[in-house]
């Protein structure tokens, strides 16, 4: 047994790249995704900004066009 033992990869390297690739706590469906940690991948990164800011940054671009032209919101009227 002691022979199988010298010689089976226990994978250390893969578990190290698991453990460092997922959160800590993934959520229990990947639907909303969220199971990938922060700083694996830049793209993916990018893209989470772009996710979480993207309503927020074409709310103000529209805010500002609406002054700039001095056209009042449409809930506002």
């Amino acid at each position: 047994m002691e022979r199988i033992g010298v010689r089976l990869d226990v994978l250390e390297d893969l578990t190290m790249l698991i453990e460092t690739t997922l959160v800590a706590e993934p959520p229990l469906t990947l639907v909303d995704g969220g199971a990938i940690a922060n700083s694996v991948d830049q793209e993916l990164d990018e893209l989470r900004t772009i996710s979480s800011t993207g309503r927020r940054s074409i709310a103000a671009i529209e805010e500002r066009e609406r002054q700039r032209r001095g056209l009042v919101a449409q809930g506002s009227i």
